[in-house]
């Protein structure tokens, strides 16, 4: 089988939106701590634990301490969303399109379409950093549509993605109107 195209998603772009929506929920979870410390006094409960027996604790270091382990779990997910959209990729044959999910050296998953169950491909809006999503829709499967994410150039490549079904539909209707003659000869010959 051979291969005729290959997509795969800006990655780069991906972890930069991805890691500015990280950043601002955990600046506003970080914020709504010192709002609470402002309200609650976290000190006097700390205060409040340690006469129960616990460790003393200072609230500076706990936010502190909160900071750091927000912005470790931070860095962590934006390398990890990264490997595994840089993996992501779409590989058009000349019969299928073959939808391929790794995570480093792992297949997540693999999703194999046929050309024949697709029934038409369309364009999502384009967000911020002008990428956008292609919906492939789909017939005669359980699911009904694959969505090719975060695609550079979604219009450009929705096109090609349609001429690449428009040849091979002509292809496939020609070798049946060539086997129904042949056939229409076989039977005309007996």
């Amino acid at each position: 089988m051979q291969q005729i195209a290959e997509i795969t998603p800006n990655a780069k772009k991906l972890c930069i939106l991805s890691s500015i929506e990280i950043v601002i929920v955990s600046a506003l979870i970080i914020g709504f701590i010192i709002y609470l410390d402002s309200i609650v006094n976290f000190d006097s409960l700390f205060q409040t634990f340690q006469q129960l027996g616990a460790p003393k604790i200072l609230a500076s270091s706990f936010l502190s301490w909160f900071v750091i382990i927000a912005a470790v779990l931070t860095a962590a997910v934006l390398v990890l969303n990264y490997l595994a959209l840089g993996k992501v990729r779409y590989v058009f044959y000349e019969d299928q399109l073959a939808c391929y999910n790794n995570f480093l050296i792992m297949q997540i998953s693999e999703i194999i379409i046929p050309y024949k169950n697709i029934i038409g491909v369309s364009v999502d809006k384009p967000n911020t950093v002008n990428n956008a999503d292609i919906t492939i829709e789909m017939t005669g499967m359980k699911k009904k549509s694959q969505i090719l994410k975060f695609i550079d150039n979604a219009a450009e490549v929705a096109g090609e993605i349609q001429k690449i079904l428009d040849n091979y539909r002509a292809n496939y209707y020609a070798k049946y109107a060539q086997e129904y003659r042949l056939q229409q000869i076989a039977e005309d010959n007996y």
